[in-house]
């Protein structure tokens, strides 16, 4: 759905059309998804599907460490999914380390 919605970038209006990929689709349905699921890699892999799907453009202009205020949730998400994985890993081999890492 989303890389469906991203196909419109260039015909409806910037602000539109990231309004309906990013608060209503990420926030609203594909973050509330992944909330409800148990933590684990694949989680990564989608949201870094998520990420990906967006276009470049809508990124430039940002400094730094910013990202766009729409994707402030899944940032934060993500950094609990990082450190749930990490505590995780920290008991177990070595191999799960680095998987984790």
């Amino acid at each position: 759905l989303l890389g469906n919605i991203v196909q419109w970038d260039g015909i409806l209006s910037y602000s539109c059309l990231r309004d309906l990929a990013l608060d209503s689709t990420v926030n609203r349905y594909i973050l509330s998804a992944l909330q409800s699921t148990d933590i684990g890699e694949e989680n990564v892999l989608k949201c870094q599907k998520v990420v990906e799907s967006l276009p470049a453009h809508w990124f430039s202009g940002l400094k730094g460490q910013q990202t766009l205020p729409q994707l402030e949730p899944l940032c934060r998400y993500l950094t609990h999914l990082a450190n749930t994985l990490h505590r995780s890993s920290v008991g177990g081999s070595d191999v799960e380390r680095r998987t984790a890492k």
